[in-house]
C-alpha cells in the first residue's frame, strides 16, 4: 500500500471526505512532475476522477489516470523512512496482515478491497466518536457479567436480596444491591412502637400517642398526683396509678387511710424507757419516732452547775437528761451521760470514792480542772463489778469528779460516796 506524505495521522476527516485528500495528492503529484521531482517505480496513483488510491498490479505496471490530470503517469514520492508495502497476487492488502514490516499509521483503518484490487485508507476525524470497538471504556457502569447471579471479581453482590444495615439513628435498615454494588444508602424501616427512633425522622415512636415506657403526671381518684404509663401499642393507660403513701397527713395511695404503713402520725406520743430512765417519745414530721425524751438535764450536767462534795458524805442523783460532755481514760472513755462534782481537800488524805448501790455500769474519772480532758485517775468495773471505785491519797487542792455511764444506755439514778477509811 502506497504511503503519501501528509496523509498519515490526519484524523477521521480523511475517511469522511476522501476526495479532498486525493485532490491534494493529485495536486502534489502534478507539482512534483512539473518540478522534476524524484520518481518511485513502486507505486502509481489512480485517476482523480474516481478519487481512489490504487495499489500496484501484479506485473508492476502503474495504473493510468482516466481524466483530469492528463495522460502522463503521476509519480508518487515516498518518504525516506517508508517503504512501499508488498502486495499479494490480487493486489489486495488484508487488514491486520504483515505488509513487509511496516505497520499502519496510528489512527488509520484499512477499509479493505473495494472490489477492484484497491484498498482504501480511512482515519477518524477530530471531534467525532471513535468506533465502539476502539473505544476504551471507563468504569461507567456494571461489567458485562453483572446480574448473572454470580459475584464475579470486582463485584460486591449480584442479584443478592437486600441486607441489614445500621441507619443514622441506630435502627436496623435495608441496603440494596445496585449495579452489583451495595448501595451507599441504608434505608430506615417503618416506625414501630418500641421506645426507639426507627425511621430517623422525628424521634422515638413518632406518629404514636406516646413513647413506650414513658409516664406522665395524672390525678388519682383520691386527688393525689399519680403517674400514667404509655402501654404497648404506644397508647396512654386508662388508669392513673397512685403514688406510695408519704407522710403528709393525706391519703396518697387511695386506700382510704391517711399516712398508713408509716411508723406514726406526726404529733403522736408514746412512753419510752432509756437505760434506767423513763420518758416520752414523739412522732416527728417525717412520721418517725423521735429519740426518747427522759426529761431536762440535771443542774450539774456541766461545770457551770457543779455540785460540791465533802469527805464522809454520800449523794444521790440521776443522769437522766444529762449529756456526754467529759471523757475518761478507762471504760471506753465513758460514752454515756455524765454529771460533775467538786471536792476540796485541805490536807493530804487517803480517800475512797465509789458508786456502790448504782444500778448500771458507771465510770469515775478525777480531773485537776473542770475543763481538762486528761484525767488524773480513772476507774471502771472495780473488782469485776459494774461499780466504779477509786482509792488514792489526795493532796491539798480542788478536784473535779465526773460520774459517767459506760455507754449511752448506761444512765439513770446513781449513788456516790466519799469516805476516809
Amino acid at each position: 500500500m502506497a504511503r503519501f506524505p501528509g496523509i498519515r495521522g490526519t484524523g477521521r476527516a480523511d475517511r469522511r471526505a476522501p476526495s479532498a485528500g486525493i485532490a491534494w495528492i493529485a495536486t502534489l503529484a502534478v507539482s512534483t512532475a512539473c518540478g522534476g521531482g524524484g520518481v518511485d517505480d513502486g507505486a502509481d496513483v489512480a485517476d482523480t476522477g474516481s478519487e481512489d488510491v490504487v495499489l500496484d498490479a501484479a506485473d508492476g505496471d502503474s495504473a493510468q489516470p482516466d481524466e483530469g490530470v492528463g495522460a502522463e503517469d503521476v509519480p508518487v514520492v515516498d518518504t525516506p523512512a517508508e517503504e512501499a508495502p508488498n502486495d499479494d497476487a490480487s493486489g489486495d492488502e488484508l487488514a491486520g496482515e504483515d505488509d513487509g514490516g511496516e505497520a499502519d499509521a496510528p489512527g488509520e483503518d484499512v477499509i479493505g478491497d473495494a472490489g477492484d484490487g484497491e484498498a482504501e485508507v480511512a482515519a477518524d476525524a477530530p471531534g467525532e466518536d471513535a468506533p465502539a470497538e476502539d473505544a476504551v471504556a471507563d468504569d461507567a457502569g456494571p461489567g458485562p457479567d453483572c446480574w448473572n447471579g454470580v459475584v464475579d471479581p470486582g463485584e460486591e453482590c449480584d442479584g443478592d436480596p437486600p441486607r441489614d444495615c445500621v441507619t443514622a439513628c441506630g435502627s436496623v435498615g435495608s441496603q440494596a444491591c445496585v449495579a452489583c454494588r451495595w448501595d451507599a444508602i441504608c434505608i430506615p424501616p417503618v416506625e414501630v412502637c418500641n421506645g426507639f427512633d426507627d425511621d430517623c425522622l422525628s424521634g422515638a415512636d413518632d406518629g404514636f400517642d406516646c413513647i413506650l415506657g414513658r409516664t406522665r403526671r395524672c390525678t388519682t381518684s383520691c386527688a393525689s398526683t399519680g403517674r400514667q404509663a404509655c402501654e404497648p401499642g404506644c397508647t396512654w393507660a386508662v388508669d392513673c396509678t397512685p403514688p406510695p403513701e408519704t407522710c403528709n397527713g393525706r391519703d396518697d395511695d387511695c386506700d382510704t387511710v391517711v399516712d398508713n404503713g408509716l411508723e406514726c402520725l406526726p404529733g403522736e406520743t408514746r412512753p419510752c424507757v432509756l437505760g434506767g430512765c423513763s420518758g416520752t417519745q414523739t412522732c416527728g414530721t417525717a412520721c418517725r419516732w423521735d429519740p426518747c425524751d427522759t426529761g431536762p438535764a440535771p443542774a450539774n450536767d456541766t461545770c457551770a452547775g457543779v455540785v460540791d462534795l465533802a469527805v464522809g458524805t454520800t449523794v444521790t442523783g440521776t443522769t437522766c437528761g444529762a449529756h456526754d460532755d467529759y471523757f475518761g481514760t478507762c471504760g471506753g472513755g465513758g460514752g454515756g451521760p455524765d454529771v460533775v462534782f467538786r471536792l476540796d481537800v485541805a490536807v493530804a488524805t487517803s480517800l475512797q470514792i465509789d458508786t456502790a448501790g448504782t444500778g448500771y455500769d458507771t465510770v469515775l474519772h478525777v480531773h485537776g480542772t473542770c475543763a481538762s480532758w486528761d484525767p488524773m485517775t480513772c476507774n471502771d468495773d472495780y473488782s469485776g463489778a459494774e461499780t466504779a471505785r477509786i482509792d488514792s491519797v489526795f493532796f491539798p487542792r480542788t478536784y473535779y469528779i465526773m460520774l459517767d455511764g459506760k455507754t449511752d444506755a448506761e444512765r439513770g439514778p446513781f449513788t456516790l460516796s466519799v469516805t476516809a477509811p
